[in-house]
């Protein structure tokens, strides 16, 4: 058994459990909520996952995942429609 989530992504997808492109998008998922949980932390120099809802600190969290050109709206987007391929995914695999 694999700890390393995407190590065991790729291993359900070479056993053909999942298709590579959903295997791939998982992957990229994961990463992108890890990266945010990453910066989170970095903020608030603890374990958080509460996504900050006050604009100037939601703007930075943006900029800090997406890069420069990332707005709060585009942020909560892209982390909605993860957030919805995730659940999706969860529904179909686990649940």
């Amino acid at each position: 058994m694999s700890g390393q989530t995407p190590e065991g992504i790729q291993r359900l997808r070479s056993a053909e459990i999942i298709e590579e492109g959903c295997a791939d998008e998982m992957v990229q998922d994961y990463e992108f909520l890890r990266r945010i949980e990453h910066h989170l932390q970095i903020l608030d120099d603890r374990q958080t996952h509460v996504v900050p809802v006050e604009p100037t600190e939601l703007r930075a969290l943006a900029h800090r995942v997406m890069g420069r050109d990332a707005t709060a709206e585009s942020f909560l987007d892209a982390l909605d429609e993860c957030r919805k391929r995730v659940r999706s995914r969860y529904d179909r695999f686990v649940a």
